[in-house]
């Protein structure tokens, strides 16, 4: 997988980006999974780090769920708390923009062709 933004992109699980005009910045992307080499904690998915920083950190550790579960758990917590009067979390504007994403790579794959994703009117 290849994303490329304005300031650095990411080739999958290489993060290249700019820090400021003359600095670059390297790290790569480490998934964490218990339950591995002999580790008794049983196996469930950590989190996610880039060089020494938690990028994410599982909000149902422990559980024994794939990535789509993991997912799944984590919209349904973030719900019931905007249920209970927290905030909101998803909008329809970032909604639409993954819908727009989907379907650009979808035209990719199908096309063959390189595809640039243009600024949307729920983006404003």
């Amino acid at each position: 997988m290849l994303v490329r933004g304005e300031r650095g992109e990411i080739s999958n699980s290489a993060v290249r980006y700019l820090r400021d005009c003359r600095t670059t910045v390297a790290l790569g992307l480490t998934r964490h999974d218990a339950g591995h080499d002999g580790n008794l904690e049983g196996y469930y998915h950590k989190g996610i780090t880039a060089g020494a920083d938690w990028v994410y950190v599982n909000p149902v550790a422990s559980g024994s769920l794939s990535d789509d579960e993991i997912a799944i758990a984590a919209c349904l917590g973030r719900m019931a708390e905007y249920i209970d009067g927290g905030p909101g979390f998803r909008g329809l504007a970032e909604a639409s923009q993954d819908q727009y994403l989907g379907m650009l790579i979808d035209r990719s794959a199908a096309e063959g062709v390189e595809v640039r994703a243009l600024p949307q009117v729920w983006a404003h």
